[in-house]
């Protein structure tokens, strides 16, 4: 636990250390393209529907992902049976 704390603070003090060292002081937008004139502009493109299909527990999953850990042993054998 020590050991991730002191990493988050070595993080948030290299982050303040570029913010103070850096040598960008100003930012400045790019002008974008209209989105209507770009639509106009591009062909129409095709509209694809993407169906994903969740699949039930698998054996890997109620073999590994179960507890008590001392009954791996015995469901590893039962799934591979």
């Amino acid at each position: 636990r020590q050991r991730h704390v002191r990493e988050k603070v070595e993080l948030l003090l290299s982050g303040v250390a570029h913010m103070a060292l850096s040598r960008d002081k100003s930012f400045k937008l790019s002008k974008q393209p209209d989105a209507q004139l770009l639509e106009l502009m591009t062909e129409p493109s095709q509209t694809k529907r993407v169906i994903l299909i969740r699949h039930g527990e698998s054996l890997w999953n109620a073999v590994f992902n179960k507890s008590p850990m001392l009954l791996m042993p015995l469901r590893l054998a039962r799934a591979l049976v």
